[in-house]
């Protein structure tokens, strides 16, 4: 094996043994994943000159009305081309569930990394002016 292998398993075995296993998430896979989808929301927020609650609250509101739009215009495409194509009308449903849950739970991951950034990054930037 390795020197590098070697000392990559170290520290994550290190890391394993430093923080309690979850049932839910016993490697830290998906805290992982959050942390960076985080990361990223919150430059493309800093970037974008978000550093009002308001208006953190105000882009989440115009990313609710898209996945609505989304979703609106998924299931109209969906039952024309079922209409068109009945016999393909499985294949149209299983993608617009498929469409759904996906644009379903990246507002809802985006809903929580607002959350999460108005809480520790605006309040703290409020509190030092």
């Amino acid at each position: 094996m390795c020197k590098y292998h070697e000392e990559d398993a170290i520290s994550i075995f290190e890391e394993l043994i430093q923080k309690p296993m979850k049932l839910s998430d016993p490697f830290g896979r998906m805290e992982r994943r959050h942390q960076a989808g985080y990361e990223s929301m919150k430059k493309a927020l800093i970037e974008g000159g978000i550093t009002t609650r308001t208006g953190a609250l105000a882009t989440m509101k115009a990313s609710r009305y898209q996945v609505i739009r989304v979703l609106f215009f998924s299931l109209v495409i969906s039952v024309l081309l079922s209409l068109l194509f009945p016999s393909a009308m499985l294949l149209f449903g299983a993608l617009l569930i498929f469409i759904s849950v996906l644009a379903i739970t990246s507002y809802l991951n985006g809903k929580r990394y607002t959350y999460r950034y108005i809480e520790e990054e605006l309040n703290q930037f409020q509190k030092t002016e």
